[in-house]
């Protein structure tokens, strides 16, 4: 594709155990595609800058996940950065990843994405503006959600954690609100 946005968001489901996204047809779900599938090297060669998936756990920091989207996109230098949601566990069930479309919480992280990319800019953890403001459009108080943020070769991850034992609910890790790591 020619003269491709600088940034491309993909909203929908995504699945942690294998690192595919869903791809909807005219009567709802029609399949799921891996990064195999889209094949970053012929179709993402022009102008194409940082891939976002609004997606749960895709960009999980693992050779299934993450790090098979960063070895065809970032390793290669077709992209500057990616980013998404990893996804926690509660006694290795239960999890917790990206905002859904339903409740609106998804397009208010993609407001307050736009708010810190074009208005106010974010604190400087990555050394990219766009990758700094998603990040910091995640680490909101009041809805935290388990962000991730990759370059060629570090990831920046929002620390959330269960409020209690048997709770629900998240809260930002106040004590070390994003993970900075090798990959």
């Amino acid at each position: 594709m020619k003269n491709q946005a600088d940034i491309l968001y993909y909203s929908g489901h995504g699945y942690s155990n294998n690192g595919s996204l869903e791809r909807w047809g005219p009567n709802g779900p029609a399949s799921t595609f891996t990064v195999n599938d889209v094949n970053p090297v012929v179709n993402w060669n022009e102008d194409l800058d940082y891939f976002i998936i609004g997606g749960c756990g895709v960009l999980y920091p693992d050779n299934t996940n993450g790090y098979a989207w960063g070895n065809a996109t970032l390793k290669t230098n077709l992209l500057k950065g990616l980013a998404g949601y990893t996804v926690i566990y509660r006694w290795g069930l239960y999890p917790f990843s990206a905002p859904s479309d339903i409740s609106g919480e998804s397009t208010r992280k993609i407001q307050s994405f736009v708010f810190f990319l074009l208005q106010q800019p974010p604190t400087k953890r990555t050394g990219d503006r766009v990758l700094d403001a998603w990040l910091a459009a995640n680490l909101n108080k009041k809805e935290p959600r388990p962000a991730i943020v990759y370059t060629q070769n570090r990831y920046w991850q929002v620390n959330v954690k269960y409020r209690a034992l048997w709770s629900s609910e998240v809260e930002l890790d106040t004590t070390n609100p994003v993970i900075d790591q090798p990959w």
